[in-house]
């Protein structure tokens, strides 16, 4: 007897692969565990072809889209959604996810160059970033979570209305203390961004 579990279209977060330079599939496989729905940006393409991941979207420039779904052509059927300037690339890609009705993200890619992109769409949109050695949470006013001794954070922005548990201040970084559960709470919104 098989278990079997049911899945409500976008209950799962979507994962936005925008950039793969320091990304290898071994990193991101457990977010592809539920098969959420993937989409990825033109200039990824032809890493995660590679590692013969389903896609069921992709964000491209008007321009290059027939050249596209001729690469594509074996992944159909693909969303193609098209934008006409490159830094609108990942704006498109959210502003997609938030049309259809996604209420969280995963987004592959370096987090400081898209925190001042993904910002805007923080009341829309659970988001977390990850690369191979960070990820990071968007969270409103409170962050739990289970950890090993010595795992680092950093909190962006820096306020002196944060308050930890489970964590010591070294440096620029909060750091936990032992093995257990470690809190972060402020009264605005704030990245807390994890060193793997």
């Amino acid at each position: 007897m098989s278990s079997h579990h049911v899945i409500r279209e976008q209950q799962e977060p979507a994962l936005l692969i925008s950039d793969v330079k320091n990304t290898y599939l071994e990193d991101i496989q457990p977010l592809l565990e539920w098969s959420p729905t993937i989409l990825v940006l033109q200039n990824c393409i032809d890493t995660v072809m590679k590692w013969g991941i389903k896609i069921d979207g992709v964000v491209v420039r008007e321009h290059d889209l027939s050249e596209t779904k001729q690469k594509l052509i074996r992944q159909e059927p693909i969303k193609y959604i098209t934008h006409t300037k490159e830094q609108e690339n990942l704006t498109t890609a959210i502003h997609f996810l938030v049309q259809h009705k996604h209420e969280a993200v995963n987004i592959i890619g370096d987090e400081f160059l898209l925190f001042p992109i993904v910002n805007p769409f923080t009341n829309s949109l659970q988001l977390v970033v990850h690369n191979k050695y960070k990820r990071s949470y968007r969270v409103t006013h409170h962050f739990r979570k289970w950890v090993l001794a010595n795992t680092q954070f950093e909190i962006l922005p820096e306020t002196k209305t944060i308050k930890t548990a489970g964590l010591q201040k070294v440096n620029n970084l909060y750091v936990s203390s032992k093995e257990g559960k470690i809190e972060i709470r402020d009264l605005s919104s704030f990245w807390v961004i994890e060193h793997l």
